[in-house]
């Protein structure tokens, strides 16, 4: 099995890299810009101390973050580990890039609006996943899921501390997916928001695992 490293220990790295090559790394991703193509390559021949796996999942930890996501813009220059221009990003990579960063922003709303399939299925219009006279087929504004109801649900319940924002989760998209939206593809949207997010906490819990 391989092994997976936690969220701490990349940071960790990348605080290492952004010691170790200050013109090129940052930790704050307000600074980052496009890195050199090849850079884990590049890391390794430079002899940086630490393991080739940990580096290569460090700096695709590193690039995946949305503030750097948002410098891949067409024509900007890419630096390499002195600092220095090195390529520049193309307009290929700025559409896969573009592309990222929808689906990034459409998946914070579905995580804010998951108590809500009326607001998640505007999201969705709104960023052309789907049609906008699906939304008019809604047959009328679905009662807001009490959060407050869920909670103590939840707190009735024996489930572990660790378990307790996952639990809630599940309980949210048991009551989102009951909803009734008057339509086929209101229905597919809320569902995929709701799992989405029971998802995304079933990976907190195994990250957190794994990093004990």
């Amino acid at each position: 099995m391989t092994y997976k490293f936690s969220i701490e220990e990349k940071n960790d790295v990348i605080h290492k890299l952004a010691e170790h090559y200050p013109k090129t790394f940052f930790d704050n991703p307000k600074l980052r810009v496009p890195l050199m193509k090849n850079v884990t390559t590049a890391l390794q021949r430079d002899g940086f101390p630490i393991a080739s796996e940990l580096i290569g999942e460090s700096v695709d930890w590193y690039q995946s973050h949305i503030g750097y996501q948002h410098q891949l813009q067409a024509g900007r220059k890419r630096i390499d580990l002195a600092g220095r221009e090195s390529g520049a990003v193309t307009e290929l990579e700025e559409r896969a890039t573009r592309k990222k960063i929808t689906e990034y922003n459409e998946k914070k709303l579905a995580d804010r609006n998951l108590f809500d399939p009326i607001k998640t299925a505007t999201a969705l219009v709104d960023a052309q996943r789907i049609a906008q006279d699906q939304l008019r087929k809604i047959d009328a504004p679905s009662p807001k899921i009490e959060i407050s109801t869920m909670n103590r649900t939840a707190a009735k319940s024996p489930v572990r501390p660790e378990l307790t924002r996952l639990y809630e989760a599940v309980l949210a998209a048991n009551m989102a997916m009951s909803v009734a939206t008057g339509n086929n593809d209101m229905q597919v949207a809320v569902t995929a928001a709701a799992l989405g997010v029971v998802i995304k906490e079933a990976q907190r819990v195994i990250d957190e695992a794994r990093s004990e």
